[in-house]
């Protein structure tokens, strides 16, 4: 009920927040296929072992090629869609997306990607040639993570090492600038490239080097990397003091788990007064709409 009540506050409160300046950015989960259109499932059908979830389910499974009497897909998903079971792929489905986005005031989505040639990147390619005529941003949600994983060297063996992975990673921020940081759906606030680094892959001296190795065109500014939960805090002499505001909802102790998973609930009245012109990536499953 708590998340109910959350969701539907943000949810009236953002065609307000939209006119103050700041931006609204969503974090998009994907790739969704459908065997009609793409000849796969993808992140409709899902198994996990949850045998540690405090749950009590030992196992997840969803197969989302059965079909129910009222003509329902098994899919994984907490909602089932009221257009029904769609494709990201489809061209139609996406404008779909985007214009119900943008009716909220919603101003981008942030697809969560991790390399190329990751499927997630057909996704944001797709996503970027129909936001391109609405004046909507596609961003990404750097999981930088899944190339630190083995997932990259599962596709280029020799890609073995940190050292190959960092170098690899210094190629896909080489991609974004031209690709996504740039052109008429890059997102961008106050002249500047932004994107959401959900992480966990480089190391401080990784990402610097990352960044060494980058070519910006010129007058480009440098990309702004949003980090995994909300800023907080105040300037002194220019210099960023963070701070941790506990919400009144939330006990201490819940409040640092919440911290260390990444995620920073926030009130309405915390939304309004974000620095940078920045409202953070807000985690809602657009897969629903």
């Amino acid at each position: 009920m708590r998340k109910l009540l959350l969701f539907l506050l943000v949810s009236i409160a953002l065609p307000a927040l939209a006119q103050n300046g700041k931006k609204v950015y969503a974090d998009f989960h994907g790739v969704r296929y459908t065997r009609q259109h793409d000849g796969k499932l993808g992140r409709w059908e899902m198994y996990a072992n949850t045998e540690k979830s405090s749950t009590g389910r030992k196992s997840l499974c969803y197969n989302a090629d059965l079909i129910d009497s009222e003509g329902r897909h098994e899919i994984a998903a907490v909602a089932y869609l009221q257009v029904g079971m769609q494709s990201n792929l489809d061209p139609d489905y996406i404008e779909y997306q985007i214009l119900s986005a943008k009716a909220v005031k919603i101003d981008g989505f942030f697809i969560e990607w991790g390399f190329k040639p990751h499927e997630n990147d057909i996704l944001l390619r797709e996503m970027q040639k129909v936001a391109a005529k609405y004046d909507f941003e596609i961003g990404v949600n750097w999981c930088d993570g899944w190339l630190y994983y083995d997932w990259i060297t599962k596709l280029y063996p020799e890609i073995n090492t940190r050292e190959a992975k960092t170098e690899y990673m210094a190629k896909c921020y080489q991609y974004l600038v031209d690709s996504v940081f740039t052109g008429p759906t890059a997102p961008m606030v106050k002249g500047m490239p932004v994107f959401y680094h959900f992480g966990p892959g480089a190391k401080v001296d990784e990402y610097k080097k990352v960044l060494s190795l980058a070519k910006l065109p010129q007058g480009m500014k440098q990309p702004v990397a949003l980090r995994r939960w909300a800023d907080w805090g105040k300037l002194e002499n220019d210099k960023y003091i963070p701070s941790l505001v506990a919400m009144k909802w939330i006990p201490g102790k819940k409040w640092e788990k919440y911290r260390l998973h990444g995620f920073l609930p926030v009130s309405v009245q915390e939304i309004r007064h974000m620095p940078n012109g920045i409202i953070t990536p807000l985690r809602m499953m657009l897969s629903s709409l």
